[in-house]
């Protein structure tokens, strides 16, 4: 996720420490952006902390044998074994029936946040219960800040306490868990299974039934709650003869209310009332509940006062309702209104657009707008005045509302204060969030001393603007690690020729900030094992091993290397790597072959098949290079310890994929035999299964909550171009595919209701379904979606209008249940909020309806790259001609350029030719982050920008990420001019688009310096016009120095090739930056 900075998915600068990295990864997104400068600072430190201690972590002995899993203790390093000194007086206490356990806990209490999974699991079962529950107080108040590990060891501990004892009952998987239990045991009950949670409310007994009648608040403690979980407790709540339904018990069931769903229609106002109330203390999206409770309120007398008490439940009023509001009722809960989160576009549109009907005064409006400020049109924007703007950021609520702006907004807002102000004083009084959005040729007109109180800001600085910044800032301090460690986001513009200035201890400092390339990584990693000669790696020691950055060992130039370092510490360097991220290689890279090669040799093993569960458990990320026979030859024992780091790979290969599927079948058996525990267990290595596999599974409603929840999970770059080499998406169609099968399972055996006759054997998707499915709504049927109701289309529009991946039949329904719902009556408003579903006009309706087309509307739509394509050239022609209409080319500003996005692929020559300089300048990273495909364009582009910045033979490397897939456009003469240092600064997205024909025409050093992202981007027509000399060239940037790399559709290298190839090496053996 770059919208807060770097993905902090990347945990190789961070040892593996249980979840740790995971936990305060979480943390930081989830407090983002109210704690924004706390939680980055804690996450830096914590960072540093952690790389500090790894030595902690390493085996203590240098002669540590491979399948020894012995190490050190995890906390000061002064005892053996798995715990450190304060958790092993905690074990031994735990033990003695003499304890004076209020000294104990009290002693150990702010030690207790990092209690370890190892040292748990040596606690002993037999403990002193007076301490036990003393212990599981603390425990509960630390929840949230102890490791997920260290969570679940606690839950298994208590369960292994209990099955201690002597009992009667032992064939119910829940006979442990008494009413005393469940309740010392709090919040650690979410680390049950689902199915013991099932059991559990079937008991007899019924403990939930006795917490649920005692005075215990754990209902509202139990923020992390998963809906199957939620499930379970209702369902249990229900055997207990609990009216679910009463107002009374509403107020009672804490976080439960926020899976309260099923039970709305059922209430009475009274109760209604009740569970508005309650749902302000959720933790998760309840706007759906909202909504069904808002559905049928009266907005005819609604005032100012009731609009302010709905609170956060506003959210579930319809965009027809707000629109309803009388302008006094608005006027007198504005600034409420602001400061709700959780709007939808449509609905901020509504009230945005009200507010500043109703007043004269847009910079008073735009204050008290808040939250609801993306609402706001470009054009009221651009008629404010700069002091306006800035003041109005001075209310959080409308700060944070940027990042749901549109770039033609942000745009207007950038100009509109850089107007009649020094770029110095604008860069001082700019929001954070905004100042990534100035060109990098405006950052160069600030200062020195405005840019270096920059640097420490928690600013998303583009990589652009951080080479900008770096050109001109002092490099003086970058010797100084505290300094380096400060650096956040702007550490990615530090270039190759500055890191090799750099000492040791400085390189360590930059390999833990997360934000730095591929580049700088491989670049930092030559730098670092230079200061070492002769005999370094043979005369390695632990200690200083430990020192060494393990995203080092994993770009060094030669990993021949790495097989120099004593056999005794490779177990240690096996360690070292799975703490790295895999991904950071290209999938192609020959550097995977060799990390699964050492590993294997360091083990000992010709094969997985004597893997033990604790060295695989130290396998860590290298699990990832395993290929299909490695897989197939995995035991059940340590292919279960490796199915969590297994997850973190991504996408699998077909041959490993297959081979994965067929292990798990063999571990877990057949689908059909799957519990929702095996589908949480087994998480996005659901991808590898097939879709016989998905059709076995049960189709029940708990099945179905569990595969959205893991869906959930997982990160999304909808309409991003991703590197192939880098893509690692898993993909999940299978998945949804079986969550929409039981979809239709459910509603085909609940639904009783007439039906259209077209539509009397269709099971059209309800509310629910729709925003269940989120992104994958793709899944409908055309004859699905057009038997939804007009008022299930009106609810899910935002839904719907942005999903990708709709075929033309689809387009075509959702464009008649539009007319349908609209009644044949399309605004500018209607089809700037259809958004993806405008692909199902022809192109004779869409010239229709984009008539007067204004710069918001055409924002709102262009930002798809479909529009660029053959198939919907004529609709964006239309589009085109209705804008320039009323809006000649030579008078178009930068705000215009930002906002015509894709629809600029459509602009002829002498369009492009007649936008003046100025624009293009302003506007130039925006243009060059389209992906289009004319040809012509491109070149026209390219003319447009050799004009704004120069001969190609004089762009920086901020200049070619301003300009982008622009630099697609250069022809072969004007490509060999470019910078050989500056080529690894082509955009990714530009190097796809080059034509082949020009490629080839790249020197040799060019493409040795072409840069490890765009190697992982070039197509196979790219590499097979390029001579084997110049392949080889290129392939030094796979991150390998074997050269086994080959990608799709490469030509293998021949033993007629192995001369040439050694003569070449000799004549290029220069550094790899």
């Amino acid at each position: 996720s770059e919208k807060y900075f770097c993905s902090f998915a990347r945990v190789s600068h961070l040892p593996r420490t249980e979840d740790r990295s995971r936990y305060y990864q979480e943390q930081l997104f989830t407090n983002m952006p109210q704690t924004w400068v706390t939680h980055y600072t804690v996450v830096i430190l914590v960072c540093l902390s952690l790389l500090g201690s790894t030595a902690g972590q390493k085996n203590e002995n240098t002669g540590n044998k491979a399948g020894d899993n012995s190490s050190g203790n995890k906390g000061d390093g002064t005892s053996k074994g798995p715990c450190s000194q304060w958790e092993t007086v905690l074990r031994n206490q735990l033990s003695n029936p003499f304890s004076n356990y209020s000294a104990i806990i009290a002693g150990i209490a702010k030690n207790v946040p990092s209690l370890s999974t190892q040292c748990v699991n040596t606690f002993s079962v037999t403990s002193n219960l007076s301490v036990v529950a003393e212990l599981m107080k603390l425990l509960n108040n630390n929840y949230d800040i102890l490791d997920s590990g260290t969570k679940q060891a606690v839950y298994k501990w208590q369960e292994a306490m209990e099955k201690a004892k002597p009992r009667n009952d032992t064939k119910s998987e829940s006979s442990w868990i008494s009413f005393d239990i469940l309740k010392m045991m709090g919040r650690f009950i979410l680390q049950a299974s689902v199915s013991t949670l099932q059991d559990l409310v079937k008991n007899s007994s019924n403990p939930v039934c006795q917490l649920y009648n005692s005075s215990s608040d754990i209902w509202n403690q139990l923020i992390d709650l998963t809906p199957a979980q939620a499930s379970c407790f209702l369902s249990g709540l229900q055997t207990c003869n609990v009216t679910l339904t009463d107002p009374a018990t509403i107020q009672r069931l804490g976080q439960l209310n926020c899976f309260y769903d099923s039970f709305i229609d059922k209430l009475s106002p009274l109760a209604r009332t009740a569970l508005q109330t309650q749902l302000k203390n959720c933790t998760r999206n309840v706007n759906n509940l909202y909504q069904k409770l808002l559905k049928d309120i009266s907005i005819v007398n609604m005032t100012g006062d009731n609009l302010k008490n709905l609170g956060s439940a506003a959210t579930g009023l319809s965009v027809k309702q707000l629109a309803n509001l009388s302008a006094d009722a608005l006027s007198g809960a504005l600034e409420s209104l602001g400061k709700i989160k959780g709007w939808s576009e449509s609905q901020k549109k509504a009230l945005a657009k009200k507010a500043v009907d109703v007043t004269n005064v847009p910079g008073n409006v735009l204050r008290q707008l808040g939250s609801l400020a993306s609402g706001v049109s470009t054009k009221v924007l651009q008629n404010m005045t700069g002091n306006d703007v800035l003041d109005a950021f001075q209310n959080k609520d409308m700060k944070d509302s940027l990042q749901d702006m549109t770039k033609a907004q942000k745009k207007a807002i950038l100009n509109t204060v850089m107007k009649n102000s020094s770029t110095d004083d604008i860069l001082k009084k700019l929001p954070d969030e905004l100042v990534q959005d100035v060109p990098a040729s405006k950052l160069k007109e600030a200062n020195n001393e405005t840019l270096k109180q920059l640097l420490n800001k928690p600013i998303n600085w583009t990589l652009g603007q951080a080479i900008a910044l770096w050109n001109k800032l002092s490099k003086n301090e970058l010797n100084n690690p505290a300094f380096i460690s400060t650096l956040n986001t702007s550490a990615k513009g530090l270039t190759c020729e500055i890191i090799q200035s750099m000492q040791p201890q400085s390189l360590s400092a930059l390999a833990t900030n997360p934000c730095i390339t591929r580049d700088q990584i491989r670049c930092a990693a030559t730098r670092f094992f230079s200061y070492g000669t002769g005999t370094y790696f043979s005369n390695i020691t632990q200690d200083y091993l430990n020192t060494v950055p393990p995203t080092f060992l994993l770009y060094i130039k030669s990993f021949s290397d790495v097989e120099k370092i004593p056999k005794s510490l490779c177990y240690s360097v096996v360690m070292l790597l799975g703490q790295t991220d895999i991904k950071l290689l290209p999938r192609n890279s020959g550097r995977r072959n060799e990390l699964q090669k050492y590993t294997m040799n360091c083990l000992n093993n010709t094969d997985t098949s004597t893997l033990t569960p604790e060295q695989a458990n130290d396998l860590g990320s290298l699990v990832c290079t395993f290929n299909n026979t490695n897989i197939k030859n995995l035991n059940s024992a340590a292919f279960l310890v490796i199915t969590d780091q297994l997850q973190q790979c991504g996408r699998f290969e077909e041959p490993i994929k297959t081979e994965l599927r067929n292990k798990i079948i063999q571990t877990f058996n057949s689908t059909s035999t799957w519990t929702v525990d095996t589908l949480n267990q087994l998480g996005s290595l659901l991808a590898v299964m097939t879709q016989d596999d998905f059709k076995s599974l049960p189709s029940t409603e708990v099945v179905k909550t569990a595969l959205q929840a893991i869906t959930a999970t997982l990160p999304t770059t909808p309409g991003k171009f991703v590197v192939p080499e880098f893509d690692n998406r898993p993909d999940l169609t299978y998945l949804y595919s079986k969550v929409a099968d039981i979809l239709r399972s459910s509603r085909t055996q609940k639904s009783n209701r007439r039906k259209r006759a077209d539509c009397s054997t269709v099971s059209a998707p309800t509310t629910d379904d729709i925003r269940s499915m989120g992104q994958y709504n793709s899944i409908w049927t055309a004859s699905e979606l057009s038997c939804m109701s007009t008022s299930t289309f009106s609810d899910t529009m935002d839904i719907l209008a942005t999903v990708p991946g709709f075929n033309s039949e689809q387009l075509q329904a959702l464009k008649s249940k539009a007319l349908e719902t609209f009644e044949q009556s399309i605004t500018l408003d209607k089809l700037s909020s259809l958004k993806r579903i405008n692909f199902g006009f022809t192109a004779d309706e869409i010239k229709k309806y984009s008539q007067g087309i204004d710069v918001d509307t055409l924002a709102s739509i262009s930002q798809y790259p479909e529009w660029s394509t053959k198939q919907y050239a004529t609709q964006s022609q239309n589009i085109v001609q209705n804008f320039l209409a009323n809006n000649p080319v030579n008078q178009l500003t930068s705000i215009d350029l930002v906002a015509v996005a894709y629809f600029l692929c459509s602009f002829s020559t002498d369009h492009i030719k007649g936008i003046s300089t100025t624009a293009y300048r302003s506007a130039a990273r925006d243009i060059g982050a389209l992906r289009c495909s004319d040809s012509n364009v491109l070149t026209s582009l390219k003319t447009k920008a050799v004009e704004v910045f120069g001969s190609p033979s004089n762009w920086t490397g901020d200049i070619l990420q301003e300009i982008g897939t622009v630099v697609a456009g250069l022809d072969s003469s004007e490509i060999q001019q470019l910078n050989i240092e500056a080529v690894k600064y082509i955009t990714p997205d530009a190097v796809a688009l080059i034509p082949p024909s020009t490629f080839s025409a790249m020197s040799i050093q060019q493409l040795q310096k072409f840069g490890t992202d765009n190697y992982g981007a070039v197509t196979t027509e790219q590499l097979n016009s390029l001579s084997s000399t110049k392949q080889f060239a290129l392939r030094e940037n796979s991150g390998s120095s074997s050269q086994n790399s080959v990608s799709s559709g490469a030509a293998q290298w021949s033993l007629a090739m192995i001369p040439a190839i050694i003569f070449i090496n000799l004549l290029f053996c220069s550094t790899i930056i």
